[in-house]
């Protein structure tokens, strides 16, 4: 009984493997794919930009501007997921894959820093640990109009 339920537990567990990285079926598929976790991706940065800006200048309450990074910090790391498991169809767009990857998980860091500088109350260092952000948002948009 025992080798069974280890037995099951491993093929459940090989299946879900298995399903964490989809293939696309073509080259056109993957620049799609690319384009549409660029423009979400876009977005939350500029959102977090615009929010930490306004926080400071308006000297806004704290709680309900985390409560604005922090989901945008989640929505970043779900765009980031969803790219990650799709597998690029050729060899020659790994390179977009790596180049698209690390722009985000660039953008994740840097917000999540904001986020954690935020909730201790220093929106100015908030805003410095997102210096570079606009270039990974500028990058990242020069991407999708490749692929657009």
């Amino acid at each position: 009984m025992r080798s069974q339920v280890k037995l099951v537990a491993l093929l459940i567990a090989v299946a879900f493997a298995s399903a964490c990285t989809a293939p696309t079926l073509t080259e056109s598929q993957y620049k799609a794919s690319v384009v549409n976790a660029i423009e979400p991706a876009v977005s939350t940065i500029e959102t977090v930009r615009l929010t930490l800006a306004q926080t400071e200048r308006h000297n806004l309450f704290l709680n309900p501007m985390d409560i604005v990074i922090g989901g945008q910090e989640d929505s970043i790391g779900a765009v980031t997921g969803t790219f990650a498991s799709v597998q690029p169809p050729n060899a020659a767009l790994d390179e977009v894959r790596t180049q698209v990857l690390d722009l985000l998980g660039q953008a994740e860091d840097q917000i999540a820093e904001a986020r954690i500088q935020l909730r201790r109350g220093r929106v100015g260092e908030a805003i410095k640990s997102i210096d570079g952000i606009e270039d990974i948002s500028k990058a990242l948009d020069e991407i999708a109009k490749r692929y657009s």
